[in-house]
């Protein structure tokens, strides 16, 4: 057992172009040029092409053995069966898979990836995704072949032969072959007509190509950046769109994961799962994770509509990860969703290490809502709902969707928006700060609102009882005199029957901002937190625009709160505040996560 063979995969029952390699390009087939450019190779005695053994493929089977060429046949839609059979009946040591449609595989890529092997001895290496579409290759030992064989359970893992090593990383020793320059955009592989018309200009240019001369790859991608018309033709296609055809087929698993802390409260927790309501359960499966210091925390949530929930008890995140990483290979998860930035972790790394252990250990996209006051984190996709003047610098090397845009407003709230009408008079004031409000601003605030200047007034105060039982009780007892004062345990439906009724709502610095201003609510901030941890340059915009006004927490009374209020009824008799509330919110507020998942996953799969 001491051979290394290369082994291509081949079949003529490609949907999108049916008998692809056996399409001619001035009279050579596609099959025929790729075996043309790998006589060149040091394997070039060991090549074996595995088809599968069917009706539909008996033509390709004859074609190849006519021409001389080490045809074997095995499973038709098992592939990795086939690969491990042939190695098998074969004695191969070690086994450097090639794809039919790629006709202009270089064969000194596939000899420096087979150097790196040997000399690392690795179990698999693969060619980074930086390389062409049409150059990819990979290289596995029987072992791990046979390995993966006995141990792969989903469909997508036996129809693609190494998904299964690639889902679960941390089992083998791997690596890749990279390249400095990024040609990933570049196109030279066969899937549609589109792939074809440039195959047939690569021969036009290079056509000593048929009379089996070496042409680089790099020249051959040289050519193609030079000629951006040929180029165009096929840049479009999405790349590996077969694996993606299998997720689908099979079920695409989205994980979200949150951090549930009595410190930082409920606003992450609750804008995931906002988000997790917009996707078509239909065409995604979900599945969540909450790291929590607190029962009571999570019973306040409406978690449903998942096919499991895990709940782990405040870990910290390098033990986190492995429970995450365990989590993603039982339930075969193809897409992360976290939302896990808080003023705790903000100018930490912790964030960044867990899902670049992640990405080391498992095959998956990682969508994160992020910062602008973060650097970007090792995600595939960052979603930023904030409100940003200019592109952020950090992040401009990934896939990034900014502003308040993509902010996930249930649809109670956009309903809401709609039914607002124009207001003339204060007369209902909601107080909201935070579901936990560790720094106890609710009560300071029910204190001044005591005061004979807010009799007048109807006001409703919101804190959650299960967390701060004993804060509810001192504030509860402060106002059971006073019949125009009320507080309320905080539950989802009394809460946004209340953000009908209001006209005013004092709140805190969370999630409950960007909700009162898209409702179109005069909003008035009591800013508690350090500027470090504020999102200060949009607290200002807003203030400037006149849709909110602030109060630092130290100077904080009855006459700065009064005061605000007379502003605002000034403001309103104005046209200002409707203007640019349309401004921040103009009309396109809604976004379709199932697209952006579905992007997601096809980019580089």
């Amino acid at each position: 057992m001491n051979r290394t063979s290369i082994v291509i995969q081949a079949r003529l029952g490609s949907t999108r172009l049916k008998n692809k390699v056996l399409k001619k390009i001035y009279g050579k087939t596609i099959i025929e040029i790729m075996m043309d450019r790998l006589s060149l190779s040091k394997y070039s005695e060991n090549i074996i092409i595995a088809i599968p053994n069917n009706k539909q493929n008996k033509q390709l089977y004859f074609f190849l053995k006519k021409k001389g060429f080490n045809v074997q046949v095995g499973d038709e839609h098992n592939v990795l069966k086939r690969f491990y059979r042939i190695a098998k009946n074969n004695n191969l040591k070690n086994i450097i898979r090639l794809s039919s449609d790629c006709p202009f595989i270089d064969h000194k890529i596939i000899e420096l990836m087979s150097k790196k092997f040997f000399k690392k001895k690795l179990d698999y290496i693969s060619t980074s995704k930086k390389f062409a579409d049409g150059l990819d290759c990979e290289m596995i030992n029987y072992k791990s072949l046979e390995k993966i064989y006995k141990r792969a359970k989903y469909r997508s893992e036996k129809e693609h032969v190494t998904l299964y090593l690639k889902n679960n990383k941390n089992g083998f020793k791997t690596d890749e072959l990279t390249t400095s320059k990024d040609n990933s955009n570049i196109r030279i592989t066969l899937d549609e007509k589109k792939d074809l018309h440039v195959l047939k200009k690569i021969i036009e240019k290079f056509p000593e190509i048929l009379e089996k001369k070496y042409i680089s790859s790099s020249k051959i991608i040289n050519f193609l950046k030079k000629n951006k018309k040929i180029s165009n033709i096929n840049s479009t296609i999405v790349r590996n769109q077969g694996l993606f055809k299998s997720y689908k087929n099979e079920g695409i698993n989205i994980l979200f994961i949150s951090q549930l802390m009595k410190k930082t409260g409920t606003g992450n927790t609750i804008r995931l799962i906002n988000y997790s309501n917009l996707i078509n359960e239909k065409q995604f499966k979900k599945y969540f994770i909450i790291n929590s210091d607190s029962k009571q925390l999570i019973t306040n949530l409406k978690i449903n509509n998942y096919k499991k929930i895990h709940i782990t008890k405040k870990l910290k995140l390098n033990v986190f990860k492995k429970i995450i990483i365990g989590f993603i290979q039982k339930y075969n998860i193809k897409i992360i969703f976290a939302d896990l930035i808080t003023s705790e972790n903000l100018y930490k790394n912790e964030t960044d290490q867990l899902f670049q252990s992640i990405k080391e250990s498992c095959n998956v996209k990682i969508i994160s809502i992020e910062d602008y006051r973060k650097k970007s984190l090792n995600s595939d996709l960052a979603i930023i709902p904030q409100f940003v003047k200019k592109k952020q610098t950090e992040f401009e090397n990934k896939n990034l969707l900014e502003g308040l845009k993509y902010y996930p407003f249930p649809s109670e709230m956009r309903k809401l928006r709609q039914s607002q009408k124009n207001l003339k008079k204060i007369k209902n004031i909601l107080v909201f700060i935070s579901g936990s409000d560790p720094m106890d601003v609710t009560t300071k605030v029910a204190n001044i609102l005591k005061h004979e200047i807010f009799r007048n007034l109807n006001i409703k105060i919101f804190l959650s009882k299960k967390l701060n039982i004993l804060k509810y009780k001192e504030i509860e007892n402060k106002i059971k005199n006073f019949k125009n004062i009320n507080l309320n345990d905080f539950s989802k439906k009394n809460f946004l029957d209340t953000l009908k009724w209001s006209h005013v709502n004092i709140i805190g610095e969370g999630s409950i901002l960007v909700e009162s201003i898209f409702i179109k609510k005069v909003v008035l901030v009591i800013k508690s937190l350090n500027n470090n941890y504020s999102n200060i340059k949009f607290l200002n915009f807003l203030k400037s625009k006149k849709i909110i006004d602030l109060i630092k927490l130290p100077y904080l009374n009855h006459k700065t709160i009064f005061n605000k209020f007379k502003n605002f009824e000034n403001l309103l008799t104005k046209n200002h505040f409707k203007k640019n509330n349309h401004y921040i919110f103009n009309k396109n507020y809604s976004f379709n996560l199932n697209n952006l998942m579905v992007q997601t996953l096809k980019h580089e799969t």
